[in-house]
């Protein structure tokens, strides 16, 4: 869609994510390995604005999805209120101990060359 510049995903608009995310579009994430190993410790922390897909823009992150995870065809169809979003990352900081204690690396994700906002 953007060259990786976002994470898409499916959800109901009237719950209570969806309502918050409607009136404050900003977003934070973090996924970490989880492990009791400090050495070990790995993960992402993200940040960007969610914006519900429409039109052809959600048209395709649908077909994509279904390319992937195909049996979930019929819990769509039986969930037409779920929507698409897309959760557009500004800054990543990834943090992996195996490269030292408290290793951190900053990105700043810009949109591919080429592509239309």
């Amino acid at each position: 869609m953007d060259g990786g510049r976002s994470l898409v995903f499916v959800s109901d608009p009237g719950s209570r994510h969806g309502r918050e995310l409607a009136a404050d579009p900003r977003a934070a994430a973090a996924v970490y390995l989880e492990t009791a190993v400090a050495s070990e410790v790995r993960g992402v922390q993200l940040a960007g604005r969610v914006v519900a897909l429409r039109d052809a823009a959600e048209r395709r992150a649908r077909a994509a999805f279904l390319r992937r995870y195909p049996h979930v065809a019929g819990l769509l169809a039986a969930r037409p209120h779920e929507r698409f979003f897309a959760f557009a990352i500004a800054p990543a900081k990834v943090t992996d101990n195996r490269r030292g204690f408290g290793f951190k690396a900053e990105y700043t994700l810009r949109r591919p060359t080429g592509t239309r906002r």
